[in-house]
């Protein structure tokens, strides 16, 4: 691979580190944020809201930021976004009450997309043979960054409180988008590219067209609802266990451990999936979640907890990104890349949005316990939506998705 090219993943690594680093180094603590501005009731439903709107309004635009990288490259995709975040964070500084911070919430899902430009890029610089372990290197990225950022986010919390943490998050984007102006090489454009009339709708059509993209888009929609129905409450669940003190930290702690095992294992499961196919690999990812997630209705202290969520739950979950990003890679054409993208990463906000909406309202409703249940069952039953992909992988599709005899 180029030298040139390894350079510009390294970059691209540190840069989505950062940025995922800087969401997880507040959002998991969103429920003590809105109990610090005076909210007594109704914490666990805010929490859920705040969430879904991001992926709400990703969903929305996520095609058209697709389409408009195309014309004029994945680099000033994340560069706008990188901004767009920080601006975010800043807002989120000095808010005074949940609505703000739902709007604010609203505003980053509307401007972000800084790991899936980064993401798109990758497949269009990196040769095919190579793009498994490449993809696994990058996805491993913000998984560290899950890490480091609650990790650090529950001391920052801890110590100097939540407004001076998101101080934090919008330097930490600074800097990522420093490193995409200045580091980030990115080949030209085609001009057959630049000439292209936006039509979100009509690239979304083709995308959905395509058999293996069609099915990977639904178990994309059922992994992401799962993943986000819980991941907003492990704050309020972990300070239920008896006699836990300093919440912050252990929370923070335990909710980067799903990052721990996605730093190691997300690039030896690219290398798998390029062997193995990303199809039986997401099976297997997909399988592992299920059953961590059903576990964790049993478990009532930090220790087990924790051990679950890093050998099940994470191990399992390293495979399911590079996994679905290889094969929407493989099945789309390098001009429709950022197209392809746009889709699936509309596709997984959906099921963001969803996921924080049950998640929150099915918590208060019926008690935080019973959301594992109902994650791990959808995590089980996404198995089964990728079995027809399992079937096809290794199979050389000619017909890829937006290839120029099909996109016209």
């Amino acid at each position: 691979m180029p030298r040139q090219v390894q350079r510009t993943i390294l970059i691209m690594w540190i840069g989505a580190f950062l940025t995922s680093a800087s969401f997880s180094l507040v959002f998991p603590f969103l429920p003590l944020y809105f109990q610090q501005m005076g909210l007594k009731t109704g914490i666990a439903e805010w929490t859920g809201v705040a969430f879904s709107v991001s992926y709400l309004a990703q969903a929305i635009v996520s095609p058209l930021w697709g389409s408009v990288a195309d014309r004029i490259g994945q680099k000033p995709m994340m560069v706008r976004s990188g901004l767009a975040i920080m601006l975010v964070f800043a807002g989120m500084a000095v808010a005074q009450n949940p609505l703000q911070i739902v709007l604010l919430r609203l505003m980053n899902g509307a401007l972000s997309g800084y790991i899936p430009a980064s993401s798109a890029l990758l497949v269009r610089i990196t040769p095919r043979e190579r793009l498994g372990r490449a993809m696994g290197f990058l996805q491993s990225g913000p998984a560290a960054g899950s890490i480091m950022g609650p990790l650090l986010g529950g001391f920052l919390v801890q110590v100097i409180g939540m407004r001076p943490t998101l101080w934090a998050g919008a330097a930490s984007m600074v800097v990522a988008t420093a490193l995409a102006i200045w580091g980030v090489h990115e080949p030209p454009v085609a001009e057959s590219n630049r000439r292209q009339r936006l039509h979100p709708l009509r690239d979304i059509r083709i995308a959905l067209a395509h058999p293996a993209l069609r099915e990977v888009f639904l178990a994309t929609i059922v992994i992401w609802t799962a993943n986000t129905a819980i991941e907003p409450l492990i704050t309020l669940y972990v300070a239920s266990f008896p006699g836990l003190g300093a919440v912050p930290l252990w929370s923070g702690l335990l909710f980067s451990l799903v990052g721990v095992a996605a730093v190691f294992a997300s690039p030896r499961w690219g290398r798998e999936a390029e062997v193995r196919g990303a199809g039986r690999i997401l099976r297997i990812g997909v399988l592992l979640a299920g059953i961590g997630n059903i576990l964790q209705v049993f478990m009532t202290n930090p220790v087990d907890f924790g051990l679950t969520r890093l050998f099940l739950i994470g191990a399992g979950f390293a495979a399911v990104t590079p996994s679905l990003n290889l094969i929407v890679a493989r099945h789309s054409a390098r001009e429709f890349q950022g197209r392809a993208f746009g889709t699936y990463n509309s596709i997984n906000q959906v099921g963001g949005m969803l996921g924080p909406l049950i998640g929150g309202f099915w918590g208060g409703a019926f008690g935080i316990r019973s959301n594992f249940v109902f994650t791990g069952v959808l995590f089980l039953a996404t198995a089964l939506l990728v079995a027809p992909s399992v079937r096809r992988d290794g199979v050389v599709d000619n017909a890829v998705a937006g290839a120029p005899t099909t996109a016209g």
